[in-house]
């Protein structure tokens, strides 16, 4: 690959890690929520540090999303910035029309979530990078006023390993075998509450 390849790829890599460390704090934020809720043998021992990391999960998890996602404008490099430039660039890949497919295909797809990236936005502005005044404590006017639904989070999750899959793609050469990035390792966190559950002695 040349110089504006190379950068591009990683730029694409930083993105695809941010969107995998979304994806792992939002699993563990659900193993973590069921866990708590099924009164599990670990709750009697650690149940106010099991909240703790519960909500440090949901709010990484928000705030990697926010970072890929919530800001289409401005200086953040989004998801949005990483499609331009691979137009851009588009000369640079050895179909350079397959680019052009693949980037517009992509960016009516993200159309269709403007509602969630929206409800993330709010979510994350009035809530989880700033105490705004209008909300400060009271947790049901959030709620009502500003919904994020999990359904937001799992369908940008979703759409973020799908489309840097896609542009992983491009850089393949005729004949190469498709190159996908493996996402997560949602086992981990599972293996490390059932090995308290089955060591633990009251």
């Amino acid at each position: 690959m040349n110089e504006k390849l190379t950068d591009l790829y990683r730029k694409l890599s930083l993105i695809t890690h941010t969107i995998e460390s979304a994806e792992d704090c939002y699993v563990n934020f659900q193993i973590l929520e069921k866990t708590i809720n099924d009164k599990m043998k670990i709750t009697e021992i650690s149940n106010l540090s099991l909240n703790t990391f519960k909500f440090a999960c949901l709010y990484q998890s928000i705030m990697n999303l926010s970072k890929v996602f919530a800001d289409k404008s401005g200086n953040s490099y989004t998801i949005s910035k990483l499609f331009d430039e691979f137009v851009k660039y588009k000369n640079e890949f050895y179909n350079s029309n397959l680019v052009e497919n693949t980037i517009s295909d992509l960016k009516n797809r993200l159309n269709e979530y403007d509602e969630s990236i929206s409800r993330l936005k709010q979510r994350r502005n009035k809530m989880y990078a700033h105490n705004d005044k209008e909300y400060f404590g009271d947790k049901d006017k959030i709620v009502r006023e500003l919904p994020l639904f999990f359904a937001d989070k799992e369908c940008l999750i979703d759409y973020g390993k799908l489309a840097t899959n896609k542009l992983r793609e491009l850089f393949n050469r005729p004949g190469q075998r498709r190159s996908h990035y493996l996402y997560g390792n949602i086992q981990d966190f599972y293996n490390t509450i059932e090995f308290i559950e089955n060591n633990y002695k009251k």
